[in-house]
């Protein structure tokens, strides 16, 4: 296994070339999804920060002026009355309130904001390392379609090279037209095959300035060079993929929020205590004095419209258990995909493998019909064959390779630890 992967090891202490580790860090500057998400975290941030201030007592203050069609008036006798009160007065009050005892409704609504916070963390964790997945994903897609593209390149020049000298034993009588011919049909395919390649590579670049958020057609990009390694079983794997996963955390403090909700909903059906200090001033009856006071008072009370908290408990249930159920199948499908990914991964090490193999014996089976081709031993349909073979087998090694990365990103990003 070294031996065959050694031109891999080059370069073991790097994760990933440079390139690909600035282009991730433009991602996560310019991404808008990831942008929103941030926006969203601080908005659970100032929501809590609100949520907190239930604690501290609420200040009121209002000022009215009172207009009566008539002057009201007490009567004592007939024709024998005096004012009750003026026909136009005002009323002026100013205090605070503070709730001694809110039956939970205080701490579970600061609760649920708490966990609201704490999930849009792990859906903004979540994001960020979906994005590292695609931008890897993507870059490697770029990297297959400019191997290729320099394949077809360097393959391009050894059949023109080679059209050239069989154009010269034609003319030597060295070989017939249908050599010549072959050779012109094998320059076409590959100019085609060439074509087709640099295709695949503007369409790669497209998906990777989409994810980075910039034009990168000036960009000279790095290979990577990433050691091939053994992981975990998959029975680890499953593990790591369920304690790690953000959407499965953000899922479940969703189930939090919940059951904090119900404890609210029940709380409606509970007294609340709070008390009020202030001042109160009104001018509504002249002989009254002092026009001002000072009050303080401590309440009681319950309040609530028909069986309405009732419902909003079973409706609160009902949700507690609908998350429930996403949680549980979130898990099956966590350990599905990485499952599949775990089985795609082994499948691409084996390709990478037999790939490497074929390539040497390509190489080798070219290098000796070439020099048997220039000795006149083997035809130029020999020559044309070795270089379609050599050429399969650069491209399947360099697809294998970029193949096994894909699939090592996606392990990554479900189990949330880099390898």
């Amino acid at each position: 296994m070294k031996k065959i992967f050694i031109s891999l090891m080059i370069f073991a202490n790097f994760s990933f070339g440079e390139n690909l580790n600035q282009l991730i860090e433009k991602a996560i500057n310019n991404n808008p999804q990831l942008k929103a998400y941030n926006q969203q975290v601080e908005s659970s941030k100032f929501n809590l920060e609100a949520e907190k201030q239930l604690y501290y007592p609420s200040f009121f203050t209002n000022i009215s002026e009172i207009f009566y069609s008539k002057t009201p008036r007490m009567e004592i006798a007939p024709f024998l009355s005096f004012k009750q009160s003026n026909k136009n007065f005002t009323t002026f009050n100013i205090g605070l309130k503070y709730d001694i005892y809110t039956a939970g409704l205080r701490s579970s609504s600061i609760n649920i904001s708490k966990y609201q916070l704490t999930s849009d963390r792990y859906l903004y964790n979540d994001t960020l390392k979906s994005l590292k997945a695609e931008v890897k994903k993507a870059y490697f897609d770029l990297m297959i379609a400019k191997a290729l593209v320099d394949i077809y390149q360097k393959e391009l020049e050894n059949v023109d090279a080679h059209l050239k000298e069989t154009e010269g034993f034609l003319e030597q009588g060295l070989v017939t037209k249908v050599e010549l011919l072959q050779a012109k049909v094998r320059k076409a395919e590959v100019e085609r095959d060439l074509r087709d390649a640099k295709g695949r590579y503007k369409v790669a670049l497209s998906n990777l300035e989409r994810l980075v958020g910039e034009s990168l057609k000036n960009e000279n990009f790095e290979p990577v060079n990433i050691p091939i390694k053994d992981i975990e079983d998959i029975e680890e794997l499953k593990k790591e993929t369920i304690q790690n996963s953000d959407k499965l955390k953000a899922l479940k403090f969703t189930l939090r929020q919940l059951q904090e909700k119900e404890k609210i909903e029940q709380s409606q059906f509970l007294p609340k205590i709070y008390t009020q200090a202030g001042y109160q001033y009104t001018n509504q009856v002249d002989y009254l004095n002092p026009k001002g006071n000072f009050i303080l008072s401590i309440s009681a009370g319950v309040e609530f419209q028909g069986i309405k908290p009732y419902y909003k408990i079973l409706q609160a249930k009902s949700d507690t258990k609908k998350i429930e159920y996403q949680i549980q199948d979130l898990e099956n499908n966590l350990k599905l995909l990485i499952e599949k990914a775990y089985e795609e991964l082994k499948t691409a090490k084996d390709n990478l493998k037999v790939a490497e193999e074929n390539l040497s014996y390509a190489k080798e089976y070219y290098e000796l019909v070439k020099e048997q081709y220039r000795n006149q031993i083997a035809t130029g349909t020999d020559l044309i064959n070795a270089e379609s073979a050599l050429t399969r087998a650069l491209s399947s090694r360099e697809i294998s390779y970029y193949q096994y990365l894909k699939t090592l990103a996606d392990i990554e990003y479900l189990t949330g630890k880099e390898r």
